[in-house]
């Protein structure tokens, strides 16, 4: 199964239990500037009519530093994917800003200067930084000259196959900052897929 056919089905799944925990709220303004700026006003309007309310009102001033419900990002990304009409390549966008927008300082420098390998190793406490929940997990399967392959595994954590495609794009352009070239990410388990944990492989030279 191609990763374009894979994203479809796990995005168009549903989810066998709601979002648990809590994520740092750095992601609203990144999301909220995105959507005006490529999509328009109004498209942020719509966005709002999507999610409620409560959703909505972070959009227009969250504290980054506070700890919001998973669940916000699930409904948030979930209404995003529709509003995009189901687009993986604005998707890919989104997740280039908000990276770019929200990666600045000690995590700017680290991700310039480190080497994807040492990227790679220090997913799990970089994993800490932004979630309350989950645990991840980084294996290197395969190094040589030409190529490196891990797989990163996220254990205990549930939020929606729309975080999934953003994380998906979030970490292939982390590796790309560190230096790596030819890369690719691909998400071969997901917890929406009926998998006991969410895992990617990610490979680059």
């Amino acid at each position: 199964m191609d990763r374009k056919q894979s994203v479809g089905e796990i995005v168009g799944s549903v989810r066998r239990k709601h979002a648990t925990g809590n994520d740092k709220g750095d992601y609203f303004e990144p999301l909220r500037m995105w959507v005006v700026d490529t999509l328009g006003k109004a498209s942020l309007k719509r966005l709002k009519e999507l999610v409620g309310a409560e959703i909505a009102t972070p959009l227009d001033g969250a504290d980054p530093d506070r700890w919001y419900p998973t669940a916000y990002s699930a409904r948030l990304y979930e209404a995003l994917y529709d509003l995009v009409g189901k687009d993986e390549e604005k998707i890919r966008d989104f997740a280039r800003f908000y990276l770019y927008e929200r990666t600045k300082g000690f995590m700017r420098v680290l991700m310039t200067f480190a080497s994807p390998m040492q990227l790679a190793l220090r997913v799990g406490r970089m994993w800490q930084r932004f979630h309350d929940t989950g645990r991840a997990q980084v294996e290197i399967i395969d190094a040589d000259k030409s190529e490196t392959r891990a797989k990163l595994t996220i254990l205990d954590w549930w939020a929606s196959p729309a975080n999934c495609l953003v994380n998906t794009f979030f970490y292939e352009e982390m590796v790309r900052i560190a230096g790596g070239k030819h890369v690719y990410c691909e998400e071969t388990h997901c917890v929406h897929r009926g998998d006991d944990f969410c895992r990617w492989e990610i490979g680059w030279q």
